[in-house]
């Protein structure tokens, strides 16, 4: 950009925004790029496999699954520094979005078979 004169008068507050405003709204072409595609397609990759295991086992999964599914994925992106409760956080949270009819427990069977609680 080219500087001139008409910048002369900016006050100190108006150039911090300026420059910050540039700071984040930078395209880098580089390596940062790619990785931040990798995470977004490791977060798709994720949801997709979490979000077919819930519909297809009624809701219920056994406890460790996500975190299953979160390491085989990251395995196979070779991505290793995803926080995984951050990751587990937003799959659980856009699951929850996306299916807000979606019940994480069936129904309890009228067979009066249920568990008691001591």
């Amino acid at each position: 950009k080219d500087f001139s004169m008409e910048d002369f008068d900016l006050s100190l507050d108006k150039i911090r925004k300026r420059v910050t405003w540039n700071f984040m709204h930078r395209r880098d072409d580089g390596g940062d790029t790619i990785a931040r595609k990798k995470k977004t397609d490791v977060f798709e990759e994720v949801y997709r496999r979490y979000s077919r295991a819930k519909v297809s086992n009624e809701g219920k999964l056994p406890p460790g699954t996500l975190v299953g599914l979160i390491d085989a994925v990251k395995l196979e992106h070779g991505v290793a520094d995803v926080k995984m409760s951050t990751l587990e956080a937003k799959v659980r949270t856009r699951f929850k979005k996306e299916n807000p009819g979606f019940r994480s427990a069936p129904p309890p069977s009228s067979s009066g078979g249920g568990a008691s609680s001591s």
